[in-house]
């Protein structure tokens, strides 16, 4: 019930460019994402030569596992706008 990536024109064409690009590529999905099930983030990041992380939630990775986005960034020395 969903295009496969790879078989997206727009998405093969994003695939592509972040493929080439050379530094750390990191896909962070929620488990439980009504846009993009389990299996087309795989096919995401697998395509894209990304690491995937997976945490507990839906489509909103920002809000819903932020301590994940900031370890894969390296930023958990932010300061925090109180500082």
């Amino acid at each position: 019930p969903y295009a496969k990536y790879s078989g997206d024109e727009h998405s093969r064409g994003s695939s592509t460019n972040i493929k080439e690009f050379l530094g750390h590529k990191h896909l962070v999905a929620g488990d439980q994402d009504p846009l993009f099930p389990r299996a087309l983030s795989q096919d995401m990041a697998l395509n894209a030569g990304a690491k995937l992380h997976t945490y507990s939630g839906s489509h909103m990775g920002w809000l819903e596992a932020p301590e994940l986005i900031l370890t894969i960034l390296g930023s958990e020395r932010i300061p925090s706008a109180s500082n």
